[in-house]
């Protein structure tokens, strides 16, 4: 039986309209990205997470992130359309790019686009029995680089240590290189790039120096190019370790003791994020407590590497806002020198992802969302954000994953930054009063009329309630027809303009 006739006669239109106004307020979804905010898509195995998120000089979206089966762990690089967040089909297959280094399992967990819109990913590959740090640089369009470590072949660097190490932070350095940071065994690991690829490896030393094991988790350069390094070494219990590297990324004498500082609150401290503003000032942001009750924590140091006390409570944040887990995993600084901070929680039932916008004194900034916090929801599954990044003063996106433990898709989110109307589509901006959906149950088409006219051609889009196009089309005038080839479901019919999102529900039954 033809897809067809499956679906004849089994069509009904929900007519509940769901406007969106003109302009998003700060600290709410942005609705001109994906389904109302958010955008998901998944592969064909159970699991997906996107973990990094970058932009090339048009405004493209790129992520990476890594897919699970039951045999093997995939990595991979995607590519939306700036905009609307929508796969770009001209990108690898449907808008993603796998990452095949080794035989074994591979997990991208940074991704950076340097000066000429080149890409690099980076994470582990098990190219033997054990994990190695990879780097791997894609040409603008996603075609690999072959002259990137052209020693290795496939436009990719793997670490050749014979003990395991991992990337999780990759940074673009001012020569056209790059700097990736991790672990090696128990001790910090940093490898820098020039720009064929060439790596000089760095250490930090501070298994010698008493620090026990100790990880890089993030990286950020100062506007005097000085690299700063945050993560965490296990002494009594786990601190905060922040290192700096000098114009050559080696330790930087003038900065805490001897180019280190470490930040010991008397519990557990764990970092995971460094930025750095225009004034110089590190910010720092994971969590502390014990005991599996975790805060928030977010640090200011001055540029000697001293706590800066005009900074929150003498340097430091601290907060759960309720919640017995309160994970600080990545922030980023605007150029106004407000903070942003993204936090994850565990609770029992649906678990959110928070966004905390602070003024540059820490204080919560009273103007975004509900006094400075937005709350990301994916009923009724748990959602968990991985990685930060402010596209233009409009917009802050964060990539992660929805889902349950089996069953995951990757998630990006887009939350209005401020008051400055949603980005241009580059649509017509004379807006249509509104649409109707007229099923034909004995076709399976579905007639989209305006109501009221204007200058063509208006979008429109199908979408899943994860958030995926699943059928898409342009049309003049103010009449369109779709046929319904799609499986039994609720789905979103969405009709976008230079100004204005509107939203009917259209649901599929047998």
């Amino acid at each position: 039986m033809s897809k067809r006739s499956q679906l004849s006669g089994h069509l009904l239109c929900l007519t509940s309209l769901l406007a969106h106004p003109v302009l998003a307020q700060p600290g709410e979804l942005d609705p001109s990205f994906g389904l109302n905010g958010l955008g998901s898509f998944g592969m064909a195995a159970p699991a997906e997470a996107a973990e990094a998120i970058a932009f090339q000089s048009d405004g493209s979206i790129i992520l990476a992130g890594h897919t699970e089966a039951a045999t093997d762990t995939t990595a991979w690089v995607a590519r939306l359309l700036p905009i609307t967040g929508l796969p770009d089909f001209t990108f690898g297959q449907g808008g993603v790019l796998t990452v095949d280094v080794g035989q074994g399992p591979e997990r991208a967990f940074d991704v950076i686009v340097d000066a000429q819109d080149r890409i690099l990913v980076t994470g582990f590959a098990f190219t033997d029995s054990l994990p190695h740090l990879f780097v791997r640089r894609l040409l603008p369009n996603g075609d690999v680089d072959t002259s990137f470590a052209s020693f290795f072949g496939n436009g990719t660097y793997v670490d050749l240590m014979s003990q395991p190490s991992a990337a999780y932070s990759l940074v673009a350095t001012p020569d056209g290189g790059s700097v990736a940071a991790g672990v090696l065994s128990n001790e910090a690991y940093r490898i820098r790039f020039d720009g064929t690829g060439v790596a000089t490896y760095l250490g930090f030393g501070l298994s010698a120096s008493g620090h026990g094991a100790t990880v890089i988790r993030d990286q950020a350069f100062s506007g005097d190019s000085v690299l700063f390094a945050v993560g965490d070494g296990m002494l009594a219990d786990r601190d905060v370790l922040l290192l700096t590297g000098g114009s050559a990324f080696f330790a930087a004498a003038q900065f805490g003791q001897n180019g280190y500082q470490q930040l010991d609150l008397g519990e557990e401290e764990e970092a995971h994020a460094v930025a750095v503003d225009d004034q110089g000032r590190v910010l720092v942001a994971g969590h502390v407590g014990g005991n599996f009750m975790y805060d928030l924590l977010v640090a200011r140091f001055l540029p000697d590497g001293t706590l800066d006390s005009t900074f929150g409570t003498n340097g430091i944040i601290r907060e759960d806002l309720g919640q017995a887990f309160f994970l600080g995993k990545d922030l980023q600084v605007l150029d106004d020198g407000r903070i942003l901070v993204l936090v994850n929680t565990a609770t029992a039932g649906p678990t959110p992802i928070y966004l905390r916008a602070f003024m540059p004194d820490g204080t919560p900034d009273a103007g975004f969302g509900t006094n400075g916090t937005t709350i990301i929801e994916v009923f009724p599954v748990f959602a968990n954000g991985r990685g930060l990044a402010v596209q233009d003063t409009c917009r802050a996106l964060i990539a992660g994953l929805r889902g349950y433990p089996n069953d995951q898709n990757a998630l990006v989110a887009a939350i209005q930054l401020d008051s400055c109307g949603m980005i241009s589509t580059g649509l017509p901006t004379a807006t249509p009063s509104g649409f109707q959906l007229y099923p034909n149950p004995s076709t399976g088409e579905v007639h989209i009329q305006l109501k009221g006219t204007g200058p063509g051609p208006w979008e429109w889009e199908v979408l899943d309630l994860a958030g995926r196009v699943v059928l898409r089309g342009r049309f003049d005038g103010g009449h369109a027809v779709f046929r319904a080839d799609v499986s039994p479901g609720t789905y979103a019919v969405r009709l976008r303009t230079g100004s204005e999102v509107r939203t009917h529900l259209l649901q599929l039954v047998r």
